[in-house]
């Protein structure tokens, strides 16, 4: 898919889908991401420098912590 995303279209992008669906969504697009707590805390050993667009490791991350938020490093 690789398709460019903005900032601006991420709410509208997952709006009555599974954060799994969402960030399923976003790696597609080619975001390198990484699920954090509501609190923006990353869930994984090595934060948000884990953050990948690779599909099945996204996969493993959202059946782990199905509830996550989606992280998206930045800078």
């Amino acid at each position: 898919m690789n398709t460019t995303l903005t900032p601006k279209q991420f709410p509208k992008l997952h709006q009555g889908i599974s954060q799994a669906a969402a960030a399923m969504l976003y790696a597609q697009a080619g975001w390198s991401i990484f699920p954090c707590t509501q609190n923006k805390k990353p869930m994984t050993k090595n934060g948000f420098k884990a953050a990948t667009s690779d599909l099945a490791q996204v996969r493993r991350w959202w059946a782990e912590y199905p509830d996550a938020s989606i992280g998206a490093p930045t800078g």
